[in-house]
C-alpha cells in the first residue's frame, strides 16, 4: 500500500468542521501505518522494509555453507542442527530464508538483516530424518536459490576394552564343517560409541567364514553388538579371526568340528564300516573343469571322510562324481576306468590305515572286461543349500597289500552318505 506522502506531518485548517477534521486525521495515519507495516510469509513486521539481496555473492556464485549436528535416523533435530549461510544484502530490513523439506527435514531463518554487503545466516533445523541418506536440499532467498547436502555421519567408535588391551569378543554358535552358519552363528563385540552415525565392521575370511555387519549408531554409550557370521567351513580346526576397529586390532577363535549328521557308512560280509564326513567340494553349476588330454568339459562333485565314527581323519574314505558338460544331478553313477570316461561316473574308495593298497576300490577298466557293476546313488543335490545325499552298493575289488593281484570281489551293501558341497 505505497503511498506518496509523509503520514507524519498533516496540516490541518481550522476551517474545516471538527468531523472533517477527525476524519482526515485517521485516514492519514491509517494509511501512514499500511505504509510501514508489512505481512510476509504469515509474519507482520512493524515499522521495517523487506530485505533484499541474494545468496549469491556479488560475482554471481554461490557461497559455502556450514552443517552443524548430527543427523540420525528417527532423531529429532535441535538447537545444535543448523546450516550457515552468507547472504548478499543491497538493502537491510526483514528476511525469511529457509530451504525445501528433504527427508522430513527442514531450515529455516526469520528475523531483520541491518547490515549491507555479506552477512552470515544461521537456518535452524527441524523435524525428524526419515532415513540416513539425505538428498539434495534448497535454500531459497527472494528470487535467489542454492543447493547444498547433508553427507552421511560417519559414526565414531572404539572397543570398549581397558587402555592397551583388546577387547574379549563372544562366540556363539556351533559351527561344523559343511553346514551354512545360521542367524545363532555370531560374535558379541563391546563397543564405545562417542558420536552416533553410520558404521561398519567386518572380520577377516578364514576356514570359510566372515562376519559382518553396518547400520546406524543413534546413541552414544557403552554398548555390545551382535555381529553374524556367514560362509559354509570347509575343514575341521580353529580358526582364528580378527576385527579391526580404528587402529586395534582384536582376535576371536572360531572352532570348526564335523558335524555327527555328515557321515558315510557302509557294510562288507556283516562288518559296518563309518565315519565322519568332511564337506563335497568340485565345480558348481557355473564353472566346470577341462581335463588334461581331453577337451571334455567335466563337472566334479568330491568327498572324502575319517575311518572312524570317532575319527576326524580325511584321508580314508572318497566318492567323485562327475559329469559331462552339465552339473552333477541326482541319478546312478557307476564306476569306470578314469573321469571323463563317461558320463555319471562315478569313483569309490576305501583304505585302512591309509593305505593304497588295503581296503576297498571299485572301477573297471579293458584289462577287467568293465565287470564291476559298483553304483553310487545321489538321492538329492541342492546347490542353494548345499546338501548332498545318497546310497552306494554293489561289488567292488578287494585289496589286501601290495602283492595283492588277485582282485577278489566282495559286497558293499547299506552304503550311505550325506555331506554339504563346500562354496
Amino acid at each position: 500500500m505505497g503511498i506518496g506522502f509523509n503520514p507524519y506531518i498533516v496540516l490541518v485548517e481550522n476551517i474545516y468542521p471538527k468531523s472533517k477534521i477527525f476524519f482526515f486525521v485517521f485516514v492519514l495515519f491509517f494509511l501512514g501505518n499500511c505504509q510501514k507495516n508489512f505481512n510476509y510469509h504469515g509474519v507482520v513486521i512493524y515499522g521495517q522494509g523487506l530485505a533484499q539481496g541474494a545468496l549469491q555473492s556479488s560475482e554471481g556464485n554461490c557461497q559455502n555453507f556450514l552443517i552443524s549436528g548430527n543427523y540420525i535416523k528417527d532423531s529429532s533435530l535441535n538447537s545444535q542442527n543448523s546450516i550457515l549461510v552468507s547472504v548478499n544484502i543491497t538493502q537491510t530490513g526483514y528476511a525469511q530464508i529457509y530451504t525445501d523439506t528433504v527427508n522430513g527435514c527442514w531450515f529455516s531463518f526469520k528475523g531483520t538483516i541491518g547490515t549491507l554487503g555479506s552477512n552470515k545466516v544461521i537456518l535452524r533445523g527441524f523435524g525428524i530424518p526419515k532415513s540416513s541418506n539425505f538428498g539434495d536440499f534448497l535454500i531459497h532467498f527472494n528470487n535467489s536459490t542454492c543447493g547444498f547436502n547433508i553427507p552421511n555421519q560417519i559414526a565414531l567408535f572404539s572397543f570398549n576394552a581397558p587402555p592397551d588391551s583388546c577387547a574379549k569378543i563372544q562366540v556363539k554358535g556351533n559351527y561344523f564343517v559343511g553346514a551354512r552358519l545360521n542367524s545363532g552363528d555370531s560374535i558379541l563385540v563391546p563397543i564405545k560409541i562417542s558420536r552416533p552415525g553410520t558404521f561398519t565392521i567386518q572380520s577377516n575370511t578364514a576356514g570359510g567364514m566372515v562376519f559382518y555387519k553396518s547400520g546406524v549408531f543413534t546413541h552414544t554409550g557403552n554398548y555390545t553388538i551382535s555381529i553374524p557370521g556367514t560362509g559354509i567351513p570347509k575343514i575341521n580346526g580353529n580358526y582364528v579371526l580378527s576385527i579391526q576397529i580404528g587402529n586395534q586390532t582384536c582376535p576371536f577363535t572360531i572352532p570348526i568340528k564335523l558335524d555327527p549328521s555328515l557321515y558315510w557308512k557302509f557294510s562288507v560280509n556283516g562288518i559296518q564300516y563309518s565315519g565322519l564326513l568332511d564337506s563335497a567340494y568340485g565345480a558348481l553349476p557355473d564353472t566346470g573343469s577341462t581335463l588334461i588330454n581331453t577337451s571334455t568339459r567335466v563337472f566334479l562333485v568330491q568327498f572324502h571322510g575319517g575311518n572312524s565314527m570317532n575319527s576326524e581323519d580325511s584321508n580314508s574314505f572318497l566318492i567323485v562324481l562327475s559329469r559331462f558338460s552339465q552339473p552333477v544331478s541326482p541319478g546312478d553313477y557307476r564306476s569306470l576306468l578314469y573321469l571323463g570316461a563317461g558320463d555319471w561316473n562315478g569313483v569309490f574308495s576305501y583304505q585302512k590305515n591309509f593305505s593304497p593298497y588295503n581296503g576297498f576300490k571299485a572301477y573297471t577298466s579293458s584289462t577287467y572286461n568293465n565287470s564291476i557293476n559298483f553304483i553310487v546313488h545321489v538321492n538329492q543335490i541342492d546347490y542353494s543349500t548345499g546338501l548332498l545325499e545318497g546310497t552306494f552298493s554293489g561289488p567292488v575289488f578287494l585289496i589286501m597289500d601290495a602283492n595283492d593281484f588277485s582282485m577278489r570281489i566282495v559286497n558293499i551293501s547299506n552304503g550311505y552318505f550325506r555331506t554339504y558341497l563346500a562354496h
